[in-house]
């Protein structure tokens, strides 16, 4: 329960610069949609790199059959997932721009600090 309420608190006072700052509000709500979108572009990513039961995984050379359950669009589902994977990327780009031209130190968005920040931090965590 202590745990649970110093996430609360730790969150609150994460936050708390939001209120006064319009350029960090930008930022980090720019890099959780970016984060977001990459949560979901993930699994898309890991469907199309499992092969249809019976062919070679491209890349190892091993079968990684996937079994599809009861709902499923048959052979048009590899080239959605590409799709909608590409589109993901696409539109996480599109995240990453300044919100208004000219660039100024106020419209700028500091979302990519954000996330190479995070990055950083949990490649060292995971060294």
């Amino acid at each position: 329960l202590l745990a649970v309420w110093f996430a609360v608190l730790l969150s609150f006072l994460l936050a708390l610069p939001i209120v006064f700052n319009a350029p960090m509000f930008a930022a980090i709500t720019s890099a959780s949609v970016v984060c977001l979108s990459f949560s979901y572009m993930v699994p898309l990513l890991l469907r199309l790199r499992a092969s249809p039961p019976g062919a070679a995984a491209p890349l190892s050379g091993r079968s990684l059959t996937f079994l599809a359950g009861g709902f499923h669009l048959g052979p048009a589902s590899r080239p959605l997932f590409a799709l909608g994977a590409a589109w993901l990327a696409f539109v996480s780009v599109l995240y990453l721009l300044p919100q208004a031209f000219p660039m100024t130190p106020q419209n700028a968005n500091y979302a990519v600090f954000i996330i190479a920040a995070v990055m950083a931090g949990a490649a060292l965590q995971w060294w």
